[in-house]
């Protein structure tokens, strides 16, 4: 209903708006009697007046953002009065005064005390100020706005999605910052192509005054049978009146239209704007004070005159003075704690600075990286650098794939490392760093490469791969060649993505759980309510996910998680023993990534001995978490075998997997994981029964 409502309220205004614009058409065909004429010559004088304030009262140009169209609309406007006054003026101009209505005849008569020459004038006056000064000025200056705003919109945009990024700003506030860009853009070029309106008015209007003195003067010669002189008085008089008629509201619009054009880059009314520039500073009014009264001791110069305008000056400067001192108390007596302006900082608020200054070097980033001068490019958007466009989009993988979204990533310079050198940080601790070499490209030999191209030998930071750095000029011949090209930014942005995956884990906090738990509750509220606190504390659901995210697991279904927590950890608390659970509860989910296309999972199994040997560590270490005590030349001859066994995978095209019994799968995940990196170790719990497995070999410890 309020949508239906909003829809209807909108095309009753969309008609009105086309009935006027037919109106104002019809003026320029229907006659009009002189009182009708008086009525919208002063509609247009009260509208052009209207603008004008509104152009003063706006805090920033994108409140007017209509001024374009609305000046469009108001140029047709008085146009049309233009040819409507005409013909009445051509029509009755020698039958009786204010033939062409009274407004016009007040200001060829009285404005101007009926001196026609006078009238023609000061007519040719206004029409300079507005053509030559006003017109053209605000024309170069939408043109040159509209420019300049189009060539800053890339800058602007990187800087909103650096902001976002860098979790300064929400998607929200991201999205009317864009939108912000785009109404700004819009605005500048709709007002470059409107300026040319307000100068073909002023253009207009010349024209068709001397148009009409002409045309009057050969009517009323040839018509009327009157002389020149009388016709020449007559017609000229009413022409200037309906010329100054037009062009003062003429001249409001085109003072509007520069005042919003120059206040591209200030906020707040123009006004207060004024004020705080001319009265700003108290040196400005003494000195004119001073220049004024030195000048009124020049012969004939009105003294009283120029002795008040001195006068009124330094009185003003004094009470700038008095302004800028009396900043720290307010109206009410109560100290407002801002500094006086200009005033020395007093040694309690150097101190407060201090202290202040010191206290923002305590908190640590928790993600944070740092980059070498010659590396500042990748990072700066007015150099083409997009490596912070990069990073937010592994923000957005990583919530897509792990489920939830690590903190802000903080890049900054930092002179003390190598000029081409970045660190990864953790809670302000180095987790990895590189180096890499602007201006060239790596090459990666996959194993297929034929041929050894030129360049800078290196190993690629995230994988450890063989790689040269190498000139763009033989990218074409590298890849050719069968090596992998990528520049420096991806290396970089690859290398840090590698290193957030493998420490997902230290990036998930209490903060973080519970928005995860927040985000569940919208759709599960009473699921959320029965686990927390009730079965689980928050710390404890912490530990759970993390223990999933080790492993690389994804923690976006929280349903499921909750839902197997909800079951089983009433009799079982012991997080890791639960994490095992919810494991096998998101099978499905682990699972799918290892199999092949056609649903087949090849794996490796330990054999009886391998079995039996991890379960009598567990027993042994009572089921505690971390390696279990596992016989040496067991351990030694059980890496050695599932060595050999890997390299099986190489045939299939998948990912190294090894399947255990539920209840050891953790022990050996523990011992894997530290010299096989990359094997993903499962339990039969969590393969479903309709997926084939295919067992490539047997690890034992014998």
């Amino acid at each position: 209903m309020e949508y239906s409502d909003t829809v209807k309220k909108n095309g009753n205004t969309d008609t009105i708006v086309a009935l006027l614009l037919i109106a104002v058409m019809g003026l320029m065909i229907i006659p009009l009697p002189a009182p009708v004429l008086d009525m919208l010559i002063t509609l247009n004088i009260a509208i052009s007046l209207s603008i004008f304030l509104m152009a003063i009262y706006i805090q920033k140009p994108l409140e007017f953002s209509v001024f374009p169209s609305l000046l469009l609309f108001v140029t047709l406007y008085r146009l049309a009065l233009n040819i409507a006054s005409t013909r009445l003026i051509l029509l009755n101009g020698s039958n009786a005064d204010a033939a062409a209505g009274k407004i016009i005849d007040s200001f060829g008569t009285f404005v101007v005390g009926g001196n026609y020459a006078v009238g023609i004038i000061l007519f040719l006056i206004l029409i300079i100020i507005n053509f030559v000064v006003i017109t053209k000025g605000s024309g170069r200056i939408a043109e040159v706005s509209a420019r300049f705003t189009l060539d800053a919109m890339p800058g602007k945009q990187m800087s909103i999605d650096a902001d976002l990024q860098n979790g300064l700003i929400s998607e929200t506030e991201a999205k009317n910052k864009r939108r912000s860009i785009e109404q700004e853009a819009d605005f500048y070029g709709s007002m470059d192509g409107a300026s040319k309106f307000v100068r073909g008015d002023a253009i207009a209007g010349l024209i068709i005054t001397f148009i009409n003195i002409i045309g009057g003067i050969i009517i009323g010669i040839l018509q009327q049978n009157m002389n020149a002189g009388s016709a020449a008085k007559v017609y000229t008089i009413m022409t200037v009146g309906d010329g100054l008629v037009s062009q003062i509201p003429a001249l409001l619009v085109s003072t509007a239209a520069g005042i919003v054009v120059t206040r591209s880059s200030s906020e707040g009314n123009l006004s207060s704007s004024l004020v705080g520039a001319v009265l700003g500073t108290k040196q400005v009014a003494r000195i004119v004070s001073f220049i004024i009264a030195a000048a009124a001791m020049l012969p004939g110069m009105p003294k009283l005159i120029m002795f008040f305008i001195a006068g009124g000056a330094w009185i003003s400067s004094m009470y700038i003075k008095d302004r800028q001192g009396s900043s720290s108390t307010s109206p009410s007596g109560e100290s407002t704690g801002e500094k006086p302006a200009g005033g020395p900082m007093t040694a309690e608020e150097k101190a407060r600075n201090e202290r202040e200054e010191l206290a923002s070097l305590i908190p640590i980033d928790l993600v944070s990286m740092e980059v070498g001068f010659e590396l500042i490019p990748l990072v700066d958007a007015k150099r083409d650098g997009d490596l912070l466009t990069r990073i937010g989009g592994i923000r957005k993988q990583f919530a897509t794939e792990l489920g939830f979204l690590i903190p802000p990533v903080h890049v900054r310079d930092n002179l003390t490392i190598g000029s081409n050198t970045y660190r990864i940080l953790i809670s302000g601790a180095e987790v990895a760093s590189g180096t890499v070499m602007m201006n060239r490209l790596l090459a990666m030999n996959g194993g297929t490469g034929d041929y050894d191209i030129p360049g800078v030998d290196t190993v690629e930071p995230a994988f450890g791969l063989a790689a040269k750095w190498i000139d763009p000029e033989d990218k074409e011949l590298a890849e050719i060649s069968g090596y992998t090209i990528v520049d420096p930014s991806t290396v970089v942005a690859t290398h840090l993505s590698e290193i957030l995956r493998s420490h997902a884990p230290e990036l998930l906090g209490r903060s973080e759980t519970q928005e995860l738990i927040d985000i569940l509750s919208r759709t599960e509220s009473k699921l959320v309510d029965d686990v927390l606190p009730n079965i689980m504390s928050l710390p404890e659901i912490m530990l759970v996910l993390r223990g999933l995210l080790t492993e690389g697991v994804s923690i976006r279904d929280m349903r499921t998680i909750f839902e197997t927590i909800a079951v089983h950890a009433r009799e079982n608390k012991i997080t890791s023993n639960i994490t095992e659970l919810v494991r096998a509860a998101l099978g499905r989910q682990i699972v799918s990534g290892l199999k092949t296309k056609d649903g087949k999972l090849y794996a490796l199994a330990l054999d009886g001995h391998a079995t039996a040997a991890f379960r009598e560590a567990v027993s042994i270490s009572g089921g505690q978490p971390g390696i279990v005590p596992l016989d040496v030349d067991h351990a030694r001859n059980f890496l050695s075998s599932i060595n050999d066994g890997a390299s099986a995978f190489g045939r299939t095209g998948t990912m190294p997997v090894l399947v255990t019994e539920p209840d050891i799968r953790k022990a050996v995940w523990e011992l894997v994981s530290r010299y096989v990196p990359g094997l993903q170790v499962i339990s039969y719990k969590e393969i479903d029964r309709r997926i084939q497995v295919h067992t490539i070999g047997l690890v034992n410890v014998q």
